[in-house]
């Protein structure tokens, strides 16, 4: 069995988002569901251009001074499978029609989007930890962020960074920080998903 994204024969560019689909829009349906009780109002799905590039600034990416929009691409590598190809909580919803071989252009630079599904008896487990080593072992790849499910297989994320001198390369986001000292830098995923929904700061005080 060969993975989708190994016949592709994708080019990594320096800055790369590697993000579970699933996990993700688990997430910010947790996410709206709790916070539209604290702030009394309806909250709308989140708007994934949005989360990108504020996922990009809580990683450490800043906006070119004096450039509406920087020269920097950051490829997104979405993966998912067929119970997560059409998200309830985030829009676009339809990962396969309108989230694969796009792009778009922010102040923090061109998001390019891939997304790649398992195939045959392979799982999304399987296929994004394979997707990270591909990544780990690029030598063009300096800017690694990743989004994965912590509570399926955050170990084993944990565990194939501990192979590699890392530095600053690697931020991993999620919403429960590692029990044990890692040599990654880690970030709240959820700051990035509040942006995304319209929360406002004053909203929350």
């Amino acid at each position: 069995m060969i993975p989708e994204i190994e016949k592709t024969e994708v080019k990594f560019e320096e800055n790369v988002i590697l993000l579970d689909v699933s996990y993700t829009d688990k997430v910010t349906g947790e996410m709206i569901t709790y916070f539209s009780k604290i702030i009394d109002r309806t909250l709308p799905n989140a708007d994934f251009s949005l989360f990108l590039e504020a996922l990009s600034l809580d990683a450490g990416l800043r906006p070119e001074e004096g450039k509406e929009v920087s020269d920097r691409t950051i490829q997104t590598l979405l993966i998912y499978d067929r119970q997560s190809r059409k998200m309830e909580n985030i829009i676009p919803q339809d990962v396969e029609k309108s989230l694969n071989n796009v792009a778009f252009k922010s102040r923090m630079g061109e998001f390019t989007l891939n997304a790649f599904c398992p195939q045959d008896m392979a799982t999304r487990e399987e296929l994004f930890m394979e997707s990270l080593r591909w990544l780990l072992n690029a030598e063009e790849v300096k800017h690694l962020i990743i989004v994965g499910d912590e509570q399926a297989y955050g170990v084993r994320i944990y565990e194939e960074l501990k192979k590699y001198k890392l530095e600053d390369r690697v931020v991993i986001f999620g919403m429960e920080p590692p029990k044990k000292e890692q040599n990654v830098d880690w970030e709240i995923l959820g700051f990035a998903v509040l942006h995304a929904i319209g929360i406002k700061s004053e909203e929350l005080q």
